[in-house]
């Protein structure tokens, strides 16, 4: 779970703030190995991931029409509820 909330901080800066977003992805890429075993791999997983979501985070925009933010925090939300934050 908590790589999932990586990839939304990410979209979350990239989002907010378009000159910002290497900065986030990159401080999200920080995040993500501080709690999994870094290894050659780690930033193409962090990408795949990362591409996935942004893909959901936009079809799910487009089909209901709100703004890409408000997905996102959805998307936390339904996250950390289910983490047991």
């Amino acid at each position: 779970m908590k790589a999932s909330t990586v990839y939304l901080d990410a979209l979350t800066a990239k989002d907010s703030d378009h000159d910002a977003s290497v900065l986030g992805i990159a401080t999200a890429m920080s995040g993500l190995e501080s709690f999994i075993t870094p290894t050659p791999d780690t930033s193409t997983v962090f990408f795949g991931g990362f591409i996935a979501l942004e893909a959901a985070v936009t079809m799910l925009s487009h089909a209901r029409e709100v703004d890409r933010l408000q997905v996102i925090a959805e998307l936390r939300n339904v996250i950390e509820r289910a983490d047991g934050y």
